[in-house]
């Protein structure tokens, strides 16, 4: 009996520490634009041929806003179906939208609205 116990509460401890790591979210896609809010300019060739994937999140996702994360980190997104991967932080959304995440795709893909989740896989370089 003593097992069991110390077997839930493993697996409980386990599914906490790993549910403080994502975040659920709404996800969008987005096509337009030169340049990202960290001075970036969108490489639209590689976008187009999904050599880079790079995504907005909402300003209170930010960590100078209180949020996790950075320009910069690249972040997992789950729950689009076949646009689900890694992507890296360059830009925000509109300070209207909260825990929100756009994908940037070429003009040519579809766009959706899904609910998804996000997990921080690693953080910048530096």
């Amino acid at each position: 009996m003593k097992k069991f116990f110390i077997l839930l509460i493993t697996i409980f401890a386990v599914n906490l520490v790993l549910s403080a790591h994502s975040r659920s979210v709404t996800i969008t896609v987005y096509n337009e634009g030169r340049q990202t809010a960290d001075g970036s300019i969108i490489p639209w060739q590689k976008v187009k041929n999904k050599t880079v994937r790079w995504c907005a999140i909402s300003p209170n996702l930010l960590k100078k806003n209180g949020g996790p994360y950075e320009f910069g980190d690249t972040i997992h997104i789950e729950g689009t179906g076949d646009l689900d991967g890694d992507y890296v932080i360059h830009d925000l959304t509109s300070k209207r939208h909260r825990n929100w995440v756009d994908l940037l795709v070429p003009p040519s893909m579809r766009h959706g609205k899904w609910k998804g989740k996000i997990t921080k896989h690693r953080s910048k370089r530096k």
